[in-house]
């Protein structure tokens, strides 16, 4: 009884080494815990009317521009401290960078929700789930979890009949883009450069989730 069969260990094996513990999952998950579908339209039908005459596209530019400016500034303060040194560049390379991270995630996150309304895209949870993570594989350039994401779109898996299987893939697949997402943090820790590097990164990343997720949902990117 005390050991473990060869397939719980190949199964642990097999699991990502931060688990639930994964900065993307975790972000996904509370952005779509907290998603309110009727403030998301309300917000994309005040941009309409403000932005008369708009098209889609324009407007999704918009929603970039509000969130890259953002998120870029944010970038480029939690940088700063790497003028400090020794003791500047670890609280880049720790709080700064953790800060920084779970800020342009958040921000990417939303954003694939609200390009998706405008659209007339905007499902539930689990829907929001997957195309949260299918845009970023694209941008992350991860085959291996956009193969997954596949088969689970295939499986026509729904918000209430989402098995343990399905939410330790979507798991798996969240960490594996996250990891490849932070690979973006190391310019941090030069002096000033860091700080310039950090906001024009963090602009960059979400105008290019922003341009890929209006792909994705205009039918030039797959989504089922």
């Amino acid at each position: 009884m005390g050991s473990r069969s060869r397939r719980d260990k190949d199964r642990e094996k097999d699991s990502p080494k931060t688990d639930e513990k994964s900065l993307l999952w975790k972000t996904i998950k509370l952005v779509v815990d907290q998603l309110d579908t009727e403030s998301v339209e309300d917000k994309i039908s005040r941009l309409r009317e403000e932005n008369t005459g708009y098209e889609n596209t324009d407007l999704v530019g918009v929603l970039i521009r509000e969130k890259a400016l953002r998120s870029g500034l944010i970038g480029g303060l939690t940088a700063l401290p790497a003028n400090i040194p020794i003791l500047g560049t670890i609280a880049t390379l720790t709080i700064g960078t953790a800060v920084d991270l779970a800020t342009l995630l958040r921000y990417q996150c939303i954003l694939v929700v609200e390009v998706g309304a405008v659209y007339g895209r905007l499902g539930g949870s689990f829907q929001s789930m997957i195309d949260i993570l299918s845009v970023l594989s694209v941008v992350s350039g991860d085959r291996r979890s956009r193969r997954d994401l596949e088969r689970i779109k295939l499986s026509n898996v729904g918000d209430r009949c989402m098995n343990t299987a399905t939410r330790q893939l979507l798991n798996k697949v969240a960490t594996r883009i996250g990891l490849k997402l932070v690979q973006k943090s190391t310019a941090r820790s030069v002096p000033i450069i860091g700080a310039i590097v950090g906001a024009g990164i963090n602009y960059s990343a979400i105008d290019d989730v922003g341009r890929t997720s209006e792909r994705y949902y205009t039918g030039k990117g797959k989504r089922r």
